[in-house]
């Protein structure tokens, strides 16, 4: 077996050190054993997060900030901006709670229309982008893409552990209907077949969220863009990582 050899050096701190090390680089800690009790549950690295914009700029902008703090920085108002975060991600997960079952709603619903596998058949997917019936059946892109998006949905059902999915199973065999299969995805999942889903349908689906284009149509380019954004606001609440001072990766259509 290969062994990894790091090259990580920084020695191991308890939260005494911690709080010491905080002390000698500008942070005011004005009460030591209330600072020891939030930050035992919380940690050292989380926090580092939400202090990081406390920390004195460097002098010029390609530098890396020193580690020291700005003047009277003190860890009870980074411990504010912490709990506010918290706040912040269980009352987005609630709303995108809400944007997500809509949305595998009105996918279900719009390719159940075509057909209960519509979402096995290229005759009602685009996922190549291709914006030509024609196309789509024959783009080799098309295909792959949607081979790929098909595994990833089949091994989600595999292991999910609804009843509905066995007793589909059981009673009228694969694929699940497409009405179904919505509540089996994943975020991603889903996002990923709302934009490979044919233009018409993903314009309709706009409209069902109020997002139109100039010419009235709904706009399924921007939704798509926004739902991406969603998908990974959503992730960061889940797994309960920073929200607070974040960027995101992808830009934000207007």
């Amino acid at each position: 077996m290969t062994s990894l050899v790091s090259t990580y050096t920084k020695p191991f701190l308890t939260v005494d050190e911690q709080l010491k090390r905080l002390t000698v680089r500008g942070m005011l800690i004005e009460n030591p054993e209330e600072a020891m009790r939030e930050l035992q549950p919380i940690g050292y690295y989380r926090l580092s997060g939400y202090w990081y914009p406390f920390r004195v700029k460097p002098e010029a902008e390609n530098q890396p900030r020193p580690s020291h703090f700005v003047a009277n920085t003190k860890l009870t108002e980074v411990l504010e901006i912490y709990y506010f975060d918290e706040r912040l991600r269980v009352e987005l997960l609630r709303a995108l709670g809400r944007i997500e079952v809509s949305l595998r709603f009105w996918v279900g619903h719009s390719l159940g229309k075509r057909g209960p596998s519509a979402h096995t058949d290229l005759e009602y997917l685009d996922f190549g982008g291709t914006g030509d019936p024609q196309e789509q059946l024959e783009s080799s892109s098309n295909h792959q893409r949607h081979a790929e998006w098909l595994e990833k949905q089949k091994r989600a059902e595999a292991i999910s552990n609804e009843a509905f999915v066995a007793h589909i199973y059981n009673n009228y065999g694969e694929p699940l209907p497409i009405w179904a299969a919505t509540e089996t995805m994943t975020f991603e999942t889903l996002n990923r077949l709302y934009a490979g889903m044919l233009q018409q349908d993903r314009d309709q689906i706009a409209v069902e969220f109020d997002l139109f284009r100039e010419d009235g149509n709904g706009d399924s380019h921007t939704f798509a863009n926004w739902i991406e954004h969603l998908r990974q606001t959503r992730n960061f609440c889940a797994h309960h990582a920073r929200l607070w001072n974040r960027n995101h990766t992808a830009p934000l259509d207007d």
